[in-house]
């Protein structure tokens, strides 16, 4: 027999664009399946036409990591950085309260204390010495009568 029979069979097989497998040696004779080679076994294999045989001229392959390697360290890569992007904390917006005497009452205004209410009349007094109420003068006392002329 020949080693003419090699047709198809064999060939750099690979998965992906950057092989996963890669020829490892020159072919050898190994069982292809029922009618799927071109030699059949006796006392020495003798070639009997494609696809009419269990025996074909195949060669062994390993496996190249290296694809493996690149595209598994690509994907944690992707998956780093979406982790990331969803973990970073988004623009936060902030704003500063108005800032407040915390008194209940402003007492320093330039309005007229007349119109405040008598609460804060009453708390401006105690606090600020503004808006208490205006003593009252009391009436004049009439002078005293005058004795009647004789």
């Amino acid at each position: 027999g020949g080693a003419g029979g090699v047709g198809g069979v064999g060939g750099g097989v690979g998965c992906g664009v950057c092989g996963c497998e890669v020829e490892a040696g020159p072919a050898v004779m190994s069982y292809v399946g029922g009618g799927c080679g071109e030699y059949i076994q006796e006392t020495t294999y003798k070639y009997v036409g494609c696809g009419a045989g269990e025996f074909g001229m195949v060669t062994p392959k390993k496996v190249n990591y290296n694809c493996i390697f690149i595209s598994g360290g690509v994907g944690v890569l992707l998956l780093v950085i979406i982790l990331v992007l969803l973990l970073l904390p988004g623009t936060t917006t902030t704003t500063t309260p108005l800032t407040t005497t915390g008194l209940p009452f402003n007492c320093l205004t330039m309005d007229n204390p007349d119109m405040w209410s008598p609460a804060k009349k009453t708390y401006c007094c105690a606090h600020g010495g503004k808006g208490c109420p205006k003593p009252t003068t009391p009436a004049p006392t009439p002078p005293p009568p005058t004795p009647p002329k004789p």
